[in-house]
């Protein structure tokens, strides 16, 4: 299950003090999940950016490879195609 904009909404809320968790006898637990949420949080952010970047790259050495390919085909050189070696 992925967390969505408005998930972030909510739990920027939470740590803007415009939300409050609350547990029956100890403060110090809201505190803690908080904690612990904000971490989880942070974590996902980071992995997701690290995904858009791999997602880039990824696109990118395609380009590439499909560039340089083309670049062999107008010189009639022969090679084996990448999808060829490596699917």
């Amino acid at each position: 299950m992925a967390i969505t904009d408005r998930d972030l909404e909510l739990l920027d809320d939470l740590f803007n003090g415009r939300a409050d968790i609350q547990h029956q006898t100890s403060e110090r637990f809201a505190e803690d999940l908080k904690d612990i949420i904000r971490d989880m949080v942070t974590a996902y952010k980071e992995a997701k950016e690290d995904a858009n970047y791999l997602q880039e790259d990824s696109e990118m050495a395609e380009k590439h490879i499909k560039k340089l390919e083309s670049m062999l085909d107008r010189r009639k050189v022969r090679y084996k195609k990448w999808e060829d070696r490596y699917l």
